[in-house]
């Protein structure tokens, strides 16, 4: 069964968008995302729901590697927990202490 959102457009009648055909989902900023069904088939999203929609897509999301997007933010997150790099400057001197 294909899988649904379900909408309102600015007058308020329902809109039901099959997430199945969506191609990409681009221009992804707070309250705002563009979904691109083809080439000639563009539906802007706005408020609440472009941020719910674009959460909910990045749930399942994976990089080229396999890791999920979840994944990815939790290691980046531990990361930024843990004991800072030894930082070395540009010319490769060793810095000073």
């Amino acid at each position: 069964m294909p899988n649904f959102l379900y909408v309102e457009d600015t007058e308020g009648n329902p809109i039901l968008c099959n997430l199945d055909q969506i191609i990409m989902v681009s221009e992804i900023r707070a309250g705002h995302c563009l979904i691109t069904f083809a080439h000639n088939i563009l539906f802007h999203v706005a408020g609440d729901v472009a941020d719910t929609l674009v959460t909910s897509l990045m749930s399942e999301a994976r990089l080229s590697d396999g890791t999920t997007v979840a994944e990815m933010a939790e290691r980046q997150k531990q990361a930024g927990n843990s004991t800072p790099s030894k930082v070395i400057p540009f010319d490769g001197s060793e810095p000073q202490s």
